[in-house]
């Protein structure tokens, strides 16, 4: 039996994405500029990103202080769902210098508010320095 609930549902969300794609993608730029400025104000937070500002609604930061898997999980622990690690691109990191530690990455989407943005920076302080 084929699943129409779900192939309805899959098509008019890819409609949905099509008629916005251009708002999504700069909706998520915002929020991700806005967790880049927040960052940039927490001591020991490294940010890789372009000095340009974002091109995409991606953001990987480290810190020397906190192993990047330990901090994902205490971030996990209070509702955040970022990634750690080095995200299958080992030849990035290297590049980056960040092939022994990895990086934290942020994805803000669509759904996402600055209200998001901001509680996220104030867990990712919190959780750094507990």
């Amino acid at each position: 039996t084929q699943n129409l609930p779900g192939i309805a549902g899959l098509l008019e969300g890819l409609r949905y994405v099509a008629k916005r794609r251009h708002t999504i993608l700069e909706h998520e730029k915002k929020l991700t500029a806005r967790l880049a400025e927040h960052l940039s104000e927490i001591p020991h937070v490294e940010v890789f990103a372009p000095e340009t500002g974002p091109e995409t609604g991606v953001l990987s930061f480290r810190s020397p202080h906190m192993d990047c898997e330990l901090w994902n999980e205490r971030l996990a622990a209070r509702g955040f769902a970022l990634r750690a690690g080095l995200h299958c691109a080992p030849l990035a990191h290297e590049s980056a210098g960040t092939l022994e530690t990895g990086t934290l990455r942020a994805s803000p989407g669509i759904f996402n508010t600055e209200k998001h943005i901001d509680q996220l920076a104030r867990a990712l302080n919190q959780t750094l320095f507990a």
